[in-house]
């Protein structure tokens, strides 16, 4: 009787090492992102989302209690796999229009730098590739020490281990680093304040500070000591370079008075250095309707060409894009009678805006050709 006992007890034991012994086969095309049942040889049913795999275990993301859990292959009976979680591939066109592979381009990152892991938020948009060349798109619900829980499409949640990213691109850090120029220009189109010459009423903000080239030789300075004033100076090259330099100083104010008009004024004073009767003393007025993506201005003053005579400005600009717009800036001249006027000149043209510089160009009457420059500090 006691030889039989210990020959079930080793029948009992040899059973067990066997059944142990008959290990699970994990198929080798399961990946990180798949949607699992993991059954047990307890007999628990398991459902989750495959967040890395070894020889031995597999880390499952647990959807209805959302915490990470390992199950060694040892002790598994079934797994049955409900998604299967592939590699997103998007083609990209780059500016040249040949199609590129997303995931074989994505750890060429044309913002100079991945983006920081710790800096991640709740609710950031992320772009994720792991070295085992999965590429994944999704929001972050959660940044834990260890991993990054990403949703992705159907609101699936997967769970990546942090040491296993390659690379991350952050919507956020993406949107800062391309609006960052989009900003500057925006908001230089924004300040309209000039049309190729002629000043508009509506005024740069305090503090405002640019330089202003024509033809290569007449240059200027504008500064907003105020939201209400400019004062602008300027000299020719040339003259200067000679030693008698031609040069003007002007002042100018703008108010905004309704919704979408504005009235100023501003005074011009001009000459020769050193040729006291070869001045210009001229004030006038200034009036513009509309804003800064659309607007008509009117100014009218005397003194320009001589005491007597009045000078008629009318300019409109339009902006038809985000860096460029529209201009049309026209003189008309009198003499000693208002209406008996001179031949005017006409210019029709366009600036095209950048970050911190702008180039204007323009015909003259059709004929003559203007070039200019302005570049904001």
């Amino acid at each position: 009787m006691k030889y039989l006992k210990l020959l079930i007890l080793a029948t009992s034991l040899l059973l067990g090492l066997a059944s142990t012994a008959q290990t699970l086969e994990i198929p080798p095309t399961l990946s990180a992102g798949d949607s699992l049942r993991i059954v047990t040889k307890s007999g628990l049913y398991n459902y989750g989302t495959l967040q890395s795999k070894t020889d031995s275990s597999l880390l499952l993301y647990m959807d209805n209690q959302k915490v990470v859990s390992t199950f060694y292959i040892s002790r598994i009976a079934e797994v049955f796999v409900f998604t299967k979680a592939k590699p997103i591939e998007q083609e990209l066109r780059n500016p040249l229009g040949q199609t590129e592979n997303r995931k074989e381009t994505f750890g060429k990152n044309v913002y100079g730098r991945g983006s920081s892991v710790a800096a991640l938020r709740v609710g950031d948009e992320v772009e994720i590739r792991t070295i085992r060349g999965n590429y994944y798109k999704g929001i972050v619900d959660r940044n834990m020490v260890m991993r990054i829980d990403l949703k992705i499409a159907d609101n699936k949640i997967i769970l990546i281990p942090k040491d296993e990213i390659t690379y991350m691109l952050n919507s956020r850090d993406k949107a800062d680093k391309m609006s960052y120029d989009e900003t500057k220009l925006e908001k230089n189109a924004a300040e309209f304040n000039r049309y190729f010459f002629a000043p508009s009423a509506i005024k740069p903000k305090k503090g405002s500070f640019s330089y202003d080239n024509a033809y290569a030789f007449v240059n200027s300075l504008t500064y907003s000591p105020t939201d209400f004033l400019s004062v602008t100076a300027g000299a020719e090259l040339i003259s200067t370079l000679i030693g008698r330099p031609i040069y003007m100083l002007s002042p100018h104010v703008g108010f905004k008075v309704g919704d979408q008009f504005y009235i100023g004024g501003g005074y011009i004073y001009g000459g020769i250095m050193g040729a006291t009767s070869e001045t210009i003393n001229a004030f006038y007025g200034t009036a513009t309707l509309g804003n800064a993506n659309k607007n008509v201005t009117v100014n009218l003053g005397n003194g320009l060409r001589s005491e007597s005579s009045y000078t008629l400005n009318v300019s409109g600009y339009l902006k038809v894009s985000k860096n460029f717009g529209l201009i049309s800036e026209n003189w008309f001249f009198t003499n000693d009678d208002f209406f008996d006027s001179d031949i005017p000149f006409l210019g029709f043209g366009g600036r095209l805006y950048g970050a911190k510089v702008n180039f204007d160009f323009a015909l003259v009457n059709l004929v003559i050709p203007y070039l200019g420059f302005s570049c904001k500090f």
